[in-house]
């Protein structure tokens, strides 16, 4: 009679536990005990259909086989688009990804979508440090079926280009070589909570004929923020 646990089962079950612990790592749970349940009934069909003889009872092998390699499909195989996004200045682009395992195989980002912030720190020579992170917006499981994540998400309704024009532009900069220690404690200004009005006061005033920006009332002294020193 043949041991009915062998080193090949020993070997089998390490690879389903190390690949579960990467999945922990690079998916949530749900792939992870789909995966785990789809392996632990491939290797049961497998067993069974080996060691019986009766036709009936490998019938119901081959049809947990086909059920449980689907439930590993969907588990380890899916489509996930992501949101990638400064913290500093709101600058942004999207990633779709086919992935493995929660492993990218195929990646593809998409155009940047630029902020106002970020338009206005490059052109006063102090761009912004990025520092993104992500959001998992969509997940097609199996390539097929979207859930968990699905969110939706509103893009770019900010950004106008004809806002923040060509004239904005070489104003902001010649502003900054004139006065760069203005130019300076406005971005440190617009960093703080609320700054984000006196930005656009700064690009209203820039985008006037002869506007020249004035700060009209003090400013708390605070510490520079990441990437204007």
């Amino acid at each position: 009679m043949k041991p009915t646990f062998s080193i090949r089962t020993l070997l089998l079950i390490t690879v389903v536990a190390a690949i579960c612990a990467l999945m922990i790592r690079t998916s949530d749970w749900v792939a992870v005990l789909g995966f785990a349940v789809s392996a632990a009934l491939i290797m049961v069909a497998v067993h069974t259909f080996r060691s019986t003889q009766n036709r009936a009872t490998k019938g119901v092998c081959v049809v947990f086989f086909v059920v449980a390699a689907g439930v590993g499909w969907f588990a380890v195989v899916d489509y996930s688009y992501f949101h990638e996004g400064c913290t500093h200045c709101g600058q942004h682009h999207f990633v779709s990804e086919h992935r493995v395992c929660g492993l990218a195989v195929r990646s593809l980002r998409g155009p940047t979508h630029d902020s106002y912030l970020a338009r206005l720190r490059t052109d006063v020579g102090m761009p912004c440090q990025h520092e993104y992170e992500r959001w998992h917006l969509v997940r097609a499981w199996g390539l097929v079926y979207c859930a968990r994540p699905r969110i939706g998400i509103t893009c770019c309704l900010g950004f106008d280009e004809e806002y923040y024009n060509e004239r904005v532009s070489q104003r902001a900069q010649e502003f900054a070589r004139n006065n760069p220690d203005a130019a300076r404690e406005l971005l440190e200004h617009i960093q703080q909570p609320g700054g984000y009005d006196e930005m656009h006061d700064f690009i209203i005033t820039m985008g006037q004929p002869d506007g020249v920006w004035r700060s009209d009332s003090p400013q708390p002294s605070i510490e520079p923020i990441s990437g204007t020193q």
